[in-house]
């Protein structure tokens, strides 16, 4: 089964660098450890596959220790290059501006592969006509039978883990995308799972971005709800 999530969005621009390894052209690779380290490919347009870093992989990282038990890598990075051997040692992979995204023959079958192999892509933040056909022809580069299909709201996906009542999410640099803006049309999304404590608690994690030095965060858009386990 191939598994590819493609999400159209904006976000901002991050040129930082954090973690420990043997150091890369554009990042660092951390040394493999059986942790979750989350990886982000590296491709000749620069700085479109670095956007959000590291604030996306932090943010992950974050909420993937709220709602599992996975060990996670919290200090480490990988940046690969998509025909890196290494590449097949992490479960999920994550490009980011693919609207400048122009694989090489051998950077496509060996992510052909790691997909055929079970690997989970992520490939987000582009927009415009122009930017996507430069996706549908990268794509299908790697996966020549590949069929690019909407999935509407009702799909499980949606409703699996959180429920998702709208698709639509404000985005920095979109009009009126100011925090008051962002609060009357940020949605919710609620899941229960059990609790560990004794006591019923509530988790929200608030949608926040930074840009020129200033956060603004919009109102909490999911909300996880933690029920008694007793």
């Amino acid at each position: 089964m191939v598994a590819l999530v493609v999400m159209a969005t904006m976000s901002s621009l991050s040129a930082q660098r954090f973690g420990g390894g043997r150091f890369v052209p554009g990042g660092r690779v951390s040394p493999y450890d059986g942790s979750f380290t989350f990886a982000r490919l590296s491709y000749d347009y620069y700085p479109g596959w670095s956007y959000d870093y590291p604030e996306m992989e932090q943010n992950l990282g974050g909420i993937l220790s709220l709602i599992t038990n996975m060990r996670l890598n919290a200090k480490g990075t990988n940046i690969l290059r998509m025909d890196d051997p290494e590449l097949f040692r992490n479960p999920i992979a994550y490009i980011s501006e693919p609207g400048y995204w122009y694989p090489s023959d051998a950077e496509a079958a060996t992510l052909r592969k790691y997909i055929e192999k079970g690997g989970f892509l992520i490939i987000d933040d582009f927009h415009y006509e122009n930017e996507w056909a430069v996706f549908d022809a990268a794509i299908h580069k790697v996966l020549p039978d590949a069929k690019v299909v909407r999935l509407e709201k009702s799909h499980p996906i949606f409703n699996t883990f959180f429920e998702i009542p709208s698709l639509h999410i404000p985005y920095p640099g979109s009009w009126g995308s100011a925090a008051s803006t962002a609060s009357s049309t940020a949605s919710t999304a609620t899941t229960t799972r059990p609790s560990r404590c004794a006591s019923s608690s509530t988790t929200t994690w608030t949608s926040a971005t930074t840009w020129n030095g200033a956060a603004a965060a919009s109102t909490p858009w999911i909300r996880r709800t933690k029920p008694s386990s007793s």
